[in-house]
């Protein structure tokens, strides 16, 4: 994967998204819902961001923000930002100092 360009959540809104290509193993799947599940308990109670690569029509784009709830097909961030899962590339959580 090519180096993805950060923007902020507030950009999402104009972002048109794109499917990553990946193709999840199950376990792989489960670890994803794993990470989302504990980056929406760290926004809540210890300041957590989550670190968020997907896929739109123009590239790679980066996003951290907290996540505030997650369904099978979207990611929700604060301030009411969604991203779709099957754009989702890579999740990873970071800890606020």
């Amino acid at each position: 994967m090519n180096q993805a360009k950060e923007i902020n959540k507030e950009e999402l809104r104009d972002v048109r998204f794109k499917s990553s290509g990946n193709s999840f193993s199950m376990e792989e799947l489960r670890d994803q819902q794993r990470k989302l599940q504990l980056s929406i308990l760290l926004s809540e109670h210890a300041a957590g961001m989550a670190k968020i690569v997907f896929n739109t029509i123009d590239g790679y784009r980066e996003v951290k923000a907290a996540i505030w709830g997650a369904t099978t097909r979207y990611i929700l961030l604060s301030g009411g930002a969604f991203i779709p899962v099957e754009s989702v590339a890579s999740l990873s959580l970071e800890q606020q100092s």
